[in-house]
């Protein structure tokens, strides 16, 4: 994907990077160390940050949720789940940004609100949330199959719920307070990167991801029902493999 090579050409994109690894770790260290307790029946709106993550820091922000999900890791312990968790958390902060104008909103790179109304702007952030979750809890569901004896659709359905409800209240918080405070303040990828140095994606690239994620997530809650794990792992990573896919499918310049 042109954008992570290309981004090492800012330093403003390499502030970026630092910015997000400070941020998710800021964020979740103190909910690791038990020095803040939100357990609403195990609700944890912070485990959707890398939608945000991806939303404003773009590529930077991948690398950033990728980088600080493992120190936070560090601290709560390493163990072999952890791959899984650090991947989950990364292709949710990828899909944020590479999938904002191949839904409802057909605009250019940018976070644009005066372009669409508000309320097309709030749907198409819930549409984002629920694609990002779902490989989220895909992969983090896959990795409990692979390493341990737990059930696919118990992970995966309460892991997709809290991040879906918590990515799109924050989302929103952040899209509509924070958005033109960040843009005055240079910190918006998009408006960092000359459009030369930004991938053009394919829609039909974008729907093979996205049918990728819908459909392979839906028939590896149907088989772990049944206790087919080994389906459920085929399944998940035919999924990976749509998304990727999809993401490397280039279209043309509009």
């Amino acid at each position: 994907m042109k954008e992570f090579i290309s981004m090492w050409k800012y330093k403003s994109m390499f502030m970026l990077l630092l910015i997000s690894i400070l941020f998710y770790a800021a964020v979740h260290l103190p909910f690791e160390f038990g020095l803040i307790v939100f357990d609403i029946k195990s609700f944890q709106p912070v485990n959707a940050i890398p939608v945000i993550i991806g939303l404003f820091f773009g590529p930077a922000g991948v690398l950033g949720v990728g980088i600080g999900s493992f120190f936070v890791s560090i601290y709560g312990g390493l163990s072999v789940i952890t791959p899984f968790i650090m991947l989950g958390n990364m292709l949710m902060a990828l899909l944020a940004f590479r999938m904002w104008d191949k839904l409802l909103l057909k605009s250019d790179l940018d976070l644009v609100i005066p372009k669409s109304g508000k309320k097309i702007v709030i749907v198409n952030l819930l549409l984002i949330v629920i694609i990002s979750s779902m490989v989220k809890s895909l992969v983090i569901g896959c990795g409990y199959i692979l390493t341990s004896s737990e059930v696919f659709y118990r992970r995966a359905i309460p892991l997709f719920i809290n991040d879906t409800i918590g990515g799109f209240l924050l989302s929103v918080f952040f899209i509509f307070i924070f958005l033109k405070r960040f843009r005055m303040w240079e910190m918006i990828w998009s408006d960092l990167m000359k459009p030369g140095d930004m991938q053009v994606d394919s829609r039909i690239g974008a729907n093979v991801a996205i049918y990728s994620i819908l459909v392979f997530f839906l028939i590896s809650l149907f088989l772990s029902y049944f206790g087919l794990n080994i389906f459920v792992i085929i399944s998940g990573t035919l999924a990976i493999l749509g998304i990727f896919t999809g993401l490397l499918w280039k279209g043309k310049t509009d």
